[in-house]
C-alpha cells in the first residue's frame, strides 16, 4: 500500500533451494551450505534510496509522517527471521521497486522441534491494579479474566490514548501496565514513556510476537518484561508476578 500508492503488482513466490559450499545464489546474503525455503515478496512501486536501504531494519526507523508509523516492521521481520536461523536480503532501486528474499532453513521432524520450552509454572495471584491495553478484543478479555481470577484488579483499554485518560484521573491505583508492542494509536513504547511521566515509578510488561532479542537491542528492556505471544495463563501469570515482586530488570520470558 505504501510503496505502491497509485497502484502496481505485488508478487508473491516461493521456492525450495539447495546451497552447496561454492554456490551463491543471492549476491545480498552469504548462506552456509544447506536446504532452504526462499519467500520472495516483489513490489512495482517507488523503491528505496542507497541511505533508506542501509537503516530500513534498525528499529525504530521510519520514512514515514509522525504517527503513522512506529519503525518496527522490518526490525520485526528481521528479528523473526534471525530467530529460525534464517537470512533476508532485500533489493530496491528508486523507481524499481523492491523485492525482499527470506530463506529459511528446512527442518527436519515435527513442529515439536520448533516450540519454544514452556515457562517455568507459576500461578500465584495477587491483589495489585493491572492496566492492560490490547487492541484484539477477545485477547484482551482473556488476559482480564486470567488476572481477576487471580486477585488483581484490571483495568483493560483498546487504545494508548484512552490508557493514558483513565491514567490521569486514577494514576496513583495502577501498579503495572500491561501494553501490546503495537496499537492502533501509538506504539506501546511511547505509550510507556508517557505513562511513567504521569505515574513515576510505574512497572511495565510488553506483550509482543516479537522475539526479545529485537526489544533488548533497542534498549526497552531496561526496566520493564516482554511477555512473548502467544503465552499461556502460567507464562502471562509468572511474568506478571516477578516484575511485581522484583525492583530490578526482569529478563524476557522469564
Amino acid at each position: 500500500r505504501d510503496a505502491m500508492p497509485k497502484g502496481g503488482q505485488l508478487t508473491i513466490a516461493t521456492k525450495n533451494l539447495s546451497v552447496g559450499p561454492d554456490s551463491r545464489p543471492d549476491p545480498a546474503v552469504e548462506l552456509p551450505p544447506g536446504r532452504y525455503v526462499c519467500l520472495e515478496v516483489r513490489d512495482t512501486g517507488v523503491g528505496m534510496e542507497g541511505e533508506v536501504l542501509a537503516k530500513i531494519f534498525e528499529p525504530f526507523y521510519t520514512t514515514k509522517q509522525l504517527g503513522q508509523g512506529s519503525g518496527l516492521g522490518l526490525a520485526v521481520v528481521l528479528g523473526i527471521v534471525k530467530q529460525y536461523k534464517g537470512f533476508i536480503s532485500v533489493e530496491s532501486r528508486p523507481g524499481k521497486g523492491a523485492a525482499f528474499r527470506v530463506y529459511l532453513p528446512c527442518v527436519e521432524g515435527g513442529m515439536d522441534a520448533l516450540l519454544p520450552g514452556e515457562a517455568p509454572k507459576s500461578m500465584r495471584g495477587g491483589h495489585e491494579t493491572i492496566m492492560v491495553v490490547e487492541d484484539n478484543h477477545a485477547l484482551r478479555n482473556m488476559i482480564k479474566r486470567t488476572l481477576r481470577l487471580k486477585g488483581y484488579s484490571v483495568y483493560a483499554q483498546a487504545g494508548g490514548e484512552e490508557a493514558l485518560a483513565f491514567l490521569r484521573a486514577h494514576k496513583d491505583e495502577v501498579h503495572i501496565l500491561l501494553a501490546d508492542l503495537v496499537l492502533p494509536d501509538m506504539d506501546g513504547v511511547e505509550l510507556a514513556g508517557r505513562a511513567k511521566s504521569l505515574r513515576p515509578g510505574l512497572k511495565v510488561a510488553y506483550m509482543s510476537g516479537y522475539v526479545g532479542s529485537l526489544m533488548t537491542m533497542a534498549g526497552v528492556l531496561r526496566d520493564s518484561v516482554l511477555i512473548e505471544k502467544p503465552f499461556t495463563p502460567e507464562r502471562l501469570l509468572g511474568n506478571i508476578r516477578k516484575l511485581l515482586d522484583c525492583g530490578r530488570a526482569v529478563k524476557h520470558g522469564s
